[in-house]
């Protein structure tokens, strides 16, 4: 009976991977294709789950397969990381009010620590697993970082003509980042 229900998931899975590339950009599509590619071969070579092979088909048991746990690690700690980069950045705004964005500043200086505790967590006697480090450094830091708005954030100052923050913007970010990755990194050994 749970092997029917994992297959009934599995069909739901791909239904809505299905739909999502025909309702998606150019950009977005092929992404999800290859997404689906990578699965269903990899789980081809592995046979990861022969018993539920009696019931689906290797498409459908494409939820069942390690790359998708990995992509779901990712994607739950990328969520997380990304509200609470909306979080931080939502509260500094309330309390700060400048030309400077503090609220980005704030979230890349954090994540380069914490990237870096992380690192070296995983580096210290394997204390983080293959998932841990999947969920914390790919998904939460990926999620929390905001390079992309660093550098729109950067491009408005200058079409603003606010060029001594630019530069203190920019070069904070870069010498505070690097100084608190080494930070994080020796806090964790």
């Amino acid at each position: 009976m749970a092997t029917r229900a994992g297959c009934a998931s599995a069909r739901a899975y791909l239904a809505t991977l299905l739909s999502f590339t025909e309702n998606s950009s150019a950009f977005v599509a092929p992404i999800a294709v290859f997404i689906y590619r990578n699965i269903t071969i990899n789980f081809k070579k592995s046979k990861v789950f022969p018993e539920y092979s009696f019931f689906c088909t290797p498409f459908e048991d494409v939820i069942l397969n390690a790359m998708f746990r990995q992509l779901l690690f990712i994607g739950i700690g990328g969520g997380i990381g990304s509200m609470l980069r909306y979080l931080v950045q939502w509260s500094v705004s309330r309390h700060i009010t400048m030309v400077f964005p503090m609220g980005t500043f704030l979230v890349n200086i954090s994540g380069c620590f914490l990237i870096g505790l992380f690192y070296a967590l995983a580096s210290r006697n394997n204390m983080l697993n293959f998932e841990w480090r999947l969920f914390l450094i790919t998904g939460l830091c990926g999620g929390y970082t905001t390079f992309s708005s660093f550098s729109y954030e950067n491009i408005a100052l200058l079409k603003n003509g606010h060029y001594l923050q630019f530069l203190l913007y920019t070069g904070l970010s870069i010498f505070a980042g690097l100084l608190c990755t080494i930070g994080g990194m020796a806090a964790g050994k």
